[in-house]
């Protein structure tokens, strides 16, 4: 019986700083029926050279060229056209693969006929340094690592316990074709993709090794998409859930899976807050409002600060009790007697910790599962937490 063709989709643009690790880690895989797309996504430095050179030595690469810069997503797209393998997988032109990469993931979808999607673990490096940083791990209650299940039997826990990534998985062609799946042309386009990917699989399957190496803290003059802390990149995250939510109604499971979505727009709001100044946090806040109003997001009244309290908000960028007040309520203890010895009056702290404790048990949430609560009721929190540095900010000397 003749091997599977895999086809491998990558999308270049400057990147030719780490291009060439990547390509290797690709042509030296122990598997080795591979059709290897790469697009150049136009790029402007010297990564069309080393494609040429990477293509002489091995007949299984081919490029296509964009003629304008379009985006990682549309790249990715031009990949899925041309890509005549039973299954298909991505690699970002940065990161790289373990050797086995392709023999794994392939056995692991290959256990059974209705999985459509299998996925790995990932270990985060420093690209200066060299240093390994934070894994990815997998981390169901419910399910087995290398035993196929549903995504059904998740729930909302998919929002959390599987990336919505595009690159540590590999996935039948046809069920790409046959679900119409894409990318958009938005910054965090793995959002709507990854998301969509899993709510329409039949059954997914995951190893918990660490196949893939991802790279992060690039230098600033080439730094990836994800690690842009711009206000226009980071505006993409709330195309990609609305795309999302589209979706999800479309394909009829929405108020099945509600919680994790709501789970998934708050902590996206969260995430960008605190990097931002007065007039990019109010920008940011305002599309997230207007979105909230446009698809009729439950819970909306969480999304009601008034000027005055954004303000305040935008101006705690920096200081440890706003990074605290973002964080999930089961690290309250460990943060407790750090803020109390680095505030000379407790009154605040104390305030908060009270009203967390008071509204997390509170009946209007009693409904939802404990991560979601930590999640969809982060806004209110804030709301309380500015109002009360409103009040006290003579106390600590903050205005």
């Amino acid at each position: 019986m003749p091997l599977p063709l895999i086809s491998i989709i990558i999308p270049v643009h400057n990147v030719e700083a780490y291009l060439r690790e990547c390509l290797d880690s690709v042509i030296h895989q122990t598997y080795t029926n591979l059709e290897i797309i790469i697009v150049n996504d136009c790029s402007p430095d010297n990564s069309q050279s080393i494609i040429d050179e990477y293509m002489q030595q091995d007949p299984r690469i081919q490029c296509i060229k964009h003629t304008t810069n379009k985006g990682l997503g549309e790249a990715r797209n031009t990949g899925i056209t041309k890509a005549k393998g039973a299954y298909l997988c991505f690699l970002d032109s940065d990161d790289y693969w373990d050797k086995n990469f392709i023999q794994k993931m392939l056995s692991l979808i290959q256990k059974n006929t209705d999985i459509d999607i299998a996925l790995c673990n990932y270990q985060a490096f420093d690209s200066q340094t060299k240093e390994k940083l934070w894994t990815w791990n997998v981390n169901f209650k419910h399910t087995q690592p290398e035993i196929p299940f549903s995504p059904w039997d998740t729930k909302n826990d998919l929002f959390y316990k599987l990336s919505h990534t595009s690159w540590n998985k590999i996935y039948k062609s046809d069920f790409i074709k046959k679900n119409k799946l894409k990318f958009y042309p938005n910054a965090f386009e793995d959002v709507s993709w990854g998301y969509s990917c899993l709510y329409s699989a039949n059954k997914l399957i995951y190893t918990e090794e660490r196949l893939i190496h991802y790279r992060i803290n690039r230098p600033i003059e080439n730094i990836s998409i994800t690690q842009n802390n711009s206000l226009k990149t980071s505006l993409g995250i709330v195309k990609e859930l609305e795309i999302l939510f589209h979706y999800l109604q479309r394909i009829n499971i929405f108020k099945q899976v509600e919680e994790g979505f709501l789970s998934l727009f708050y902590n996206a709001l969260n995430w960008r807050l605190y990097q931002f100044n007065n007039k990019d946090f109010e920008v940011y806040y305002t599309q997230f409002q207007q979105l909230s109003l446009k698809i009729n997001l439950p819970l909306i009244e969480n999304l009601q600060l008034n000027k005055k309290e954004v303000e305040v908000l935008s101006s705690l960028k920096h200081l440890d009790a706003w990074q605290f007040i973002l964080t999930q309520h089961q690290q309250l203890q460990n943060q407790h007697q750090q803020l109390q010895n680095q505030y000379s009056t407790n009154s605040i702290f104390n305030i908060i910790k009270n009203r967390i404790r008071e509204k997390i048990v509170h009946e209007k949430w009693a409904k939802y599962p404990k991560f979601v609560r930590y999640g969809i009721y982060m806004l209110s929190l804030i709301r309380l937490f500015a109002k009360n540095l409103i009040s006290f900010s003579s106390d600590i000397k903050l205005f």
